[in-house]
């Protein structure tokens, strides 16, 4: 009889640790469906693209497969901590070196717009969304096409995210001083103002 008691006590589990053995579940239950529903929106946005190239409507596609995967890596590459999420911090110096924001002001209404739970941070499929506000052959969807494409600056198709961002920056610098373009030039000092006044606002927030 002692045995038996013995063995129940062995058998018996706590409450505590079924809490959290089901919470556990719960939390991988959660996590194989958003990797489904991510996986399945892959395939679904692939055979979007490429039935739209099938039809000849190229212009319609805002990145193809190629260029998906190349702009996954700059994701990854501003997702420091592998958390599969960025906020707004991770953004500014891109969007601002490649001259598509002029300010945080810029961007966090950038931000905003995809940030629809307002938890400030955003997923791949969100920075996208960014990407391709304004339809069509957008600034930023041209911009980043050429840098998928190796365009930007000299071998950024070999470069990481954060060198090929740095390069431009410098090329922009560059062009600000000593281009004999009006055009050119005045691109390069429009990105030379935006950069220097965001790493004032770094340095005052330093001070702080």
């Amino acid at each position: 009889m002692e045995e038996d008691i013995e063995k129940i006590k062995f058998y018996t589990v706590d409450a505590s640790d079924l809490e959290k053995a089901a919470k556990e579940l719960e939390k991988n239950k959660m996590m194989r469906s958003k990797n489904f529903k991510d996986q399945n929106t892959k395939i679904l946005n692939s055979r979007e693209r490429s039935w739209l190239k099938k039809q000849g409507k190229n212009h319609l596609i805002d990145f193809d497969d190629s260029m998906r995967n190349e702009l996954r890596k700059y994701f990854i590459s501003m997702d420091g901590a592998g958390s599969r999420y960025i906020g707004v911090e991770e953004l500014l110096d891109p969007l601002i070196a490649l001259g598509l924001a002029e300010n945080r002001t810029q961007v966090q209404a950038l931000f905003d717009l995809v940030d629809t739970s307002k938890s400030g941070k955003i997923e791949f499929e969100d920075f996208l969304n960014i990407l391709k506000i304004g339809e069509g052959n957008s600034p930023m969807v041209e911009r980043f096409r050429e840098m998928t494409r190796g365009r930007l600056v000299e071998d950024a198709n070999v470069l990481p995210f954060n060198l090929v961002v740095s390069s431009y920056r410098r090329k922009m610098l560059m062009n600000a001083m000593m281009s004999d373009d009006p055009t050119v030039k005045g691109e390069g000092e429009k990105i030379y103002k935006a950069y220097s006044k965001l790493l004032e606002s770094k340095q005052l927030g330093k001070k702080k």
